[in-house]
């Protein structure tokens, strides 16, 4: 799952629907969430992949109705280092 954002509003809303939703305990929903600022992002993918993790599956159930703005902005302001 995808949370966008320097505070950590969007982190916790997203972390509370996967344990609501999923009956995630919360280090699990934390540790499924790619949240964060974008260096923060970058920094977790960065970890991914050395531990050689090769693809990321961004689910859009959480995201708004047109998810399509913060998919241009994970896109441009964090995907974009591992092209």
């Amino acid at each position: 799952a995808l949370a966008t954002g320097p505070g950590p509003e969007e982190a916790t809303r997203l972390h509370t629907a996967l344990t609501q939703r999923f009956g995630m305990a919360e280090a699990v929903a934390r540790d499924s969430a790619l949240t964060g600022a974008a260096g923060e992002m970058r920094d977790a993918l960065g970890r991914l992949g050395e531990a050689g993790v090769d693809m990321l599956w961004i689910p859009t159930m959480f995201m708004p109705k047109d998810p399509r703005p913060v998919l241009d902005r994970f896109l441009k302001e964090v995907a974009a280092q591992f092209r």
